[in-house]
């Protein structure tokens, strides 16, 4: 997927429903894994987690890291130099093959469209104007001269 589809599928996901879609904690910190039943599979993902290999999901909210940054996240699931391409785990390691290629800060926007209280309102269980807005610049930024951007090094 490129950079535009992956950042207008989170936001199709999240603006149907963000109150029952979003993996808010009870003190409203999001989290990568949500526990909502006993099943895995009916858990709540922030827009990173949702992205997140299976290996990743299953962990539920013992995935280490499961409240931090993306950098974090990375660096605290790294596993041994050697079980990873060239010795360097990248977010790539941890994503769904559809959405591999794409640079970390594009991983951090995400989260932070996705984690950002002011983007969404609880009472009116909808996106607000200023997630609109950020929304739009998202797209605008990940758009390179009228071409969408891939992730491809230039």
């Amino acid at each position: 997927m490129t950079a535009c589809e992956i950042i207008q599928e989170t936001y199709d996901y999240y603006t149907k429903n963000p109150n029952n879609r979003r993996a808010l904690d009870v003190k409203g910190g999001c989290r990568y894994n949500l526990e909502v039943t006993s099943d895995y599979r009916n858990d709540k993902h922030c827009a990173v987690g949702r992205c997140l290999r299976l290996k990743y999901q299953r962990q539920r909210e013992s995935l280490t890291s499961n409240t931090d940054g993306v950098e974090t996240l990375i660096d605290d699931n790294a596993p041994g130099e050697d079980d990873y391409n060239n010795g360097v785990f990248t977010i790539d390691d941890m994503l769904k093959k559809k959405y591999r290629g794409h640079p970390e800060g594009l991983w951090d926007a995400l989260q932070n469209f996705h984690d950002n209280g002011v983007f969404w309102s609880t009472k009116e269980n909808s996106i607000t104007k200023d997630g609109q807005g950020k929304y739009e610049i998202l797209m605008r930024n990940y758009k390179i001269g009228g071409i969408e951007y891939d992730g491809a090094e230039k």
